[in-house]
């Protein structure tokens, strides 16, 4: 820090490794000209006149244990044609220690106060009286820092860096940090990108951010140490949130934890909410040289003449590749197809020098033409068995095109294929292009317990097979099955419910599962996770007590209202696949309504609802509210049904991937071209979303009494606003109130009207 401990009047005291708020003498924290910088509100309190605003924010994370240190670091700019100054008022995690400040601007470097969450709330208050924005009030219940003016030259760009410290909360080996950033993120266009790294004296089991999608940078033992996120779009909006994970000393090979979120509502004297568990292999827990099983890979390859060219050629690379790549002792085969089948060899060989050599003259001698015969090519690579015990078996299955040779119907080819799989070939599936049929990809690695990638005709085949390949060590948990238990062992039905995904993949070294799920439950019990690692069976049990339900875990309902859409749209398609699905179906009406109820409570929009976001959608009457499901059914069918081939129908099975990934969904959604389409008038605040009718914030629970009058009606600086305040942010929904213009909202089954100022 360029401050001394004392300077510009200012006396700064450090006791015991935490910083003590500045005393201050004669130096103006609040002044009339200033222009008030709030990075984390930038677009919604910035005002025309305002010629200060922040260009880019950047911030790095070190994490160590519980030590969180976090240096932000502001890009400012003056865009008028004098000088300016501003003041920075920055929310930050309540008890957070500033440890250094940087200004690279001229004049006096800024000094700063460090508020607890009492004084930063009447300091937001303050703010928020002065501007007639309310959007401050979402970080009531934070801290902050409040700097003194400081200059920015006419034209100028500076950068302010400061950096704080803190101990992250920490319950049986979770730990968890929080960046406070607004919610509402409306007109923003400053880019924010996020890094950092996790170090621990335990061992780390998982690091997973249930905010925001980051890239994961791999460590020791294949765990992720580092992480990073770039946030350049209103639908990214909301806290940075990180939740790390640690292996206890008595931890065996599986480590698993479990994540509650409360509803506010109990039935029949029932703890009620969402659950999410997540799944790792601790590496340090097997012996990887003497466990590490050997593999057997049949790689189908389709011959056929749509094949010709560049992508003929990657995929016989991408096939040769991947057997260089097997281990001593590992065995191969290849199928190849077209209209007719022919292979490599009989049954798969061990990989070593001769056969090795005698696979590269045999893909070289390939060559395209013909139809193309999937049902028989995927046959031929089950039906045979394995080299034995040892050998863990699996299938890459490559094809750019739909089925024109033998058995064409998408349901017989899938049945027949799972008939056959009697020796629990892990199939992997591979799409060339956009003319495949995409369910029936997805249908045949589900099925296998594998995994369908997509290569767009752009990308190059031998690099995305790759990539699939290196994820599988070889070395998984399988057979995966949850159940919930008593102190007794004794399976307890009935408390876990709409479990998403319903049938859970394997789990490989390296890698998380994430399920998600709703919990109805009278006392604390366990979740006991089974399956077998090695040959050997294997049972996790791990304690959940809904009185430890937080609402820190807000973004856990929508992830599970993301992924439960995700399947129930997955049902359509693959329920499509006899091409008898017609618009009375019943069983077709219940899915679309469900996805339709989950869309509006949740604010998750798809193509296929995307006209929620209209101000046509009319919820208020039993006309308006069928209409809507008509829409809703009309567009499912003409995409999701009808669409199974081409760029539309594989663009939607990558979009159904998508949100099966565990991040919290924003407020975009791709349309029937692919394109992004971004949503302003939708709000997603904790588990609560917002609709905007007219000039009204809508709670989604009222949507249908929109039009009803409220029960009450409250109004900014009275007691009942701030009595509302206070309950929100104890629920942690304080950012409700948080908008312009009036918001109705449903309140303990009261109806009630905020009007906040325009």
């Amino acid at each position: 820090m360029r401050n001394s401990a004392r300077r510009n009047g200012m006396i700064l005291g450090l006791v015991a490794g935490f910083m003590l708020a500045p005393v201050t003498f004669g130096q103006r924290f609040v002044e009339q000209d200033v222009q008030v910088i709030v990075p984390q509100t930038e677009g919604r309190m910035r005002h025309y006149a305002d010629p200060i605003r922040v260009v880019s924010v950047g911030v790095d994370v070190v994490i160590m244990d519980q030590i969180v240190r976090t240096t932000m670091t502001l890009e400012l700019t003056n865009s008028s044609k004098s000088q300016a100054e501003a003041s920075l008022l920055l929310p930050i995690p309540d008890g957070a220690a500033v440890t250094g400040m940087h200004f690279d601007g001229l004049g006096d470097e800024p000094v700063f106060r460090v508020l607890n969450a009492g004084d930063a709330r009447r300091e937001y208050e303050a703010i928020v009286s002065k501007m007639k924005d309310p959007a401050l009030l979402e970080f009531v219940g934070t801290g902050a820092i409040r700097t003194s003016a400081f200059p920015i030259a006419p034209g100028a760009t500076q950068h302010l860096s400061i950096t704080f410290e803190l101990v992250a909360a920490s319950h049986g080996g979770r730990s968890s940090y929080t960046l406070p950033r607004s919610q509402v993120m409306v007109g923003n266009t400053t880019p924010w990108t996020i890094q950092g790294s996790v170090r621990t004296t335990q061992p780390l089991t998982g690091l997973f951010c249930p905010s925001h999608e980051i890239t994961l940078v791999p460590g020791e033992g294949g765990l992720a140490t580092q992480f990073k996120a770039v946030i350049d779009s209103d639908s990214d909006s909301g806290s940075f949130r990180l939740v790390w994970f640690t292996q206890s000393q008595n931890a065996g090979p599986v480590s698993a934890t479990t994540l509650l979120y409360p509803s506010p509502e109990a039935h029949n004297k029932l703890a009620t909410g969402f659950f999410m568990t997540m799944l790792n292999l601790n590496a340090d827990k097997i012996d990887l040289l003497a466990a590490t099983p050997k593999r057997e890979i049949i790689i189908v390859l389709d011959r056929s003449g749509s094949m010709n060219g560049t992508k003929f050629v990657q995929a016989k690379a991408a096939a040769l590749s991947v057997i260089q790549s097997l281990n001593d002792g590992e065995a191969f085969n290849i199928i190849d197809y077209s209209d007719t089948i022919a292979s490599f060899n009989k049954n798969a060989v061990i990989k070593s020098d001769k056969t090795m050599n005698q696979a590269r003259d045999y893909l070289a001698r390939l060559r395209v033409g013909g139809g193309t015969n999937i049902h028989d090519a995927l046959l031929a690579a089950l039906r045979p068995e394995p080299g034995g015990q040892e050998l863990m078996p699996m299938v890459f299955f490559l094809t750019d095109g739909l089925p024109t040779v033998g058995q064409t119907d998408e349901v017989g080819i899938r049945e027949a294929v799972a008939n056959a799989n009697t020796h629990h070939r892990r199939i992997f599936s591979f799409g060339v292009g956009h003319d495949v049929n995409a369910p029936l990809l997805t249908n045949l690695s589900r099925r296998g317990k594998g995994s369908t990638t997509f290569i767009d005709p752009s990308e190059n085949v031998e690099t995305r097979i790759a990539e699939v390949f290196d994820q599988l060590g070889g070395i998984s948990l399988t057979d995966l099955v949850m159940t919930m238990v008593d102190d007794a062992g004794q399976e307890i039905p009935g408390v876990l419910s709409v479990v998403v995904p319903a049938t859970l993949p394997d789990l490989f070294l390296g890698d998380q599962v994430v399920v998600l799920g709703r919990y109805a439950m009278a006392m604390p019990a366990a979740i006991r996770i089974t399956g077998s690692l090695l040959g050997e069976e294997v049972t996790v049990d791990v304690p959940v007590d809904p009185g430890e339900a937080s609402l820190e875990y807000a973004s856990i309902p929508r992830l599970w209202a993301n992924r439960r859409i995700g399947f129930l749209i997955d049902s359509i398609r693959q329920q499509a696949a006899d091409g008898r699905t017609v618009q009375s179906d019943p069983a077709l009406k219940e899915l679309v309504d469900e996805i339709v109820s989950l869309s509006t409570q949740y604010g998750i929009l798809t193509e296929y609802t995307s006209f929620l976001a209209t101000e046509d959608a009319d919820f208020s009457t039993a006309a308006g509210r069928q209409a809507s499901l008509d829409d809703a059914e009309e567009r499912i069918q003409d995409r999701a049904v009808r669409g199974r081939s081409g760029k539309g129908g594989v663009m939607q099975e990558q979009e159904i991937q998508s949100m099966g990934k565990s991040r919290a969904p924003g407020m975009a959604y791709r349309d029937a071209s692919g394109k992004k389409v971004q949503v302003k008038n939708i709000l997603q605040i904790a588990d609560r979303t917002l609709f905007l009718r007219g000039k009204r914030w809508v709670d989604s629970r009222l949507l249908e009494k929109e039009n009803e009058k409220p029960d009450q009606t409250i109004l900014p600086g009275t007691s009942e606003y701030a009595t509302l305040l206070d309950k929100l942010t104890k629920e942690g929904r304080q950012g409700l109130l948080a908008q312009r213009g009036e918001i109705y909202l449903l309140i303990d089954s009261q109806r009630v009207l905020v009007q906040n100022p325009e």
